[in-house]
């Protein structure tokens, strides 16, 4: 039960998570069709000046060209995502789901001990196979009362009158206790009892194998998240140099001292350092807190 119920509160948040993903996403191919627009307007004035040649003038139409295919596969993936995150919080596929929160980037301060020692303690997978080793303990014991007498209590009471439940003719008690102890069973309780520990053997190292596997799980989500924090570092500097860079060529263009190749590749310079920048997050802090499944909790450490 509390190993669904995480994995549905931990599939809605993945899902909420990606919609905002989605939705930044399709507002940088949407500022790549404007970037593009605006930079087609000032090769087409810098072409009827004489100062260009018509083939840049073209190549910058098929780039936005490609800038708007780009905007409406991102536009339908954001249609995608909305119907996902509805039908899994219960609602119609076509309702319009708007996030409230923006997708931004949160360090986790959170070390690789901490998460594995929690993932441990919480894990349903984890607690359940230390279940099944108590569980079989305790068939163990109850074989072994093969082993041991069986001690049977009786008590009964007796009375008699003219009246119901009067007893002014008899009221006679007895009690009597029997003991019974199987000594020879020709080794049945010893089989029991060896085929008990034996299933508590297997439920062992099952769930040391399922620690092992909790623990890789999580180590796996640790580092993969600490990668992607990296990334987005180093991502989010290149963007910034990448806007920079189109910055100086709009202004070197705009006064006529740019070229031609340089400039039809600008608009798209910074377009997918900022889809790399966005694409980052999503290992990182779904909901927040990648490693929240992995360690046992849906909301994190």
């Amino acid at each position: 039960m509390e190993n669904t119920r995480q994995t549905v509160r931990y599939q809605a948040a993945e899902a909420y998570a990606n919609l905002l993903h989605y939705e930044n996403l399709a507002q940088v191919a949407k500022d790549a069709v404007d970037m593009g627009h605006t930079q087609l307007e000032l090769i087409r004035a810098q072409f009827e000046e004489g100062a260009v040649a018509e083939a840049d003038m073209l190549a910058m139409s098929v780039s936005i060209a490609n800038y708007k295919q780009n905007l409406v596969n991102a536009e339908k993936a954001v249609e995608v995502a909305k119907s996902t995150l509805a039908s899994i919080v219960g609602l119609p596929q076509d309702t319009n789901v708007e996030p409230l929160d923006h997708f931004s980037y949160e360090p986790y301060d959170k070390d690789l001990p901490d998460c594995e020692a929690y993932a441990l303690e919480h894990r349903p997978d984890g607690i359940a196979a230390d279940y099944d080793i108590k569980a079989a303990q305790a068939r163990k014991e109850a074989a072994k009362a093969g082993w041991r007498p069986r001690v049977t209590g009786v008590g009964t009471q007796s009375i008699a009158g003219n009246a119901p439940f009067a007893s002014e003719r008899s009221n006679n008690w007895q009690a009597g206790l029997s003991v019974n102890w199987n000594i020879f069973d020709n080794g049945v309780t010893s089989e029991n009892v060896r085929q008990a520990a034996s299933l508590v053997d297997q439920y062992e190292a099952g769930a040391r194998k399922t620690r092992k596997t909790i623990q890789l799980e999580t180590r796996t989500a640790y580092l993969n998240m600490k990668a992607a924090e990296q990334n987005i570092q180093e991502t989010a500097v290149a963007v910034k140099q990448a806007e920079d860079s189109y910055t100086i060529a709009q202004v070197r263009y705009e006064g006529g001292r740019g070229y031609p190749s340089f400039r039809d590749e600008c608009p798209g310079k910074a377009d997918p350092g900022q889809v790399k920048l966005h694409d980052g997050p999503l290992p990182v802090q779904p909901f927040p807190g990648r490693p929240g499944k992995s360690h046992g909790s849906a909301r994190g450490l």
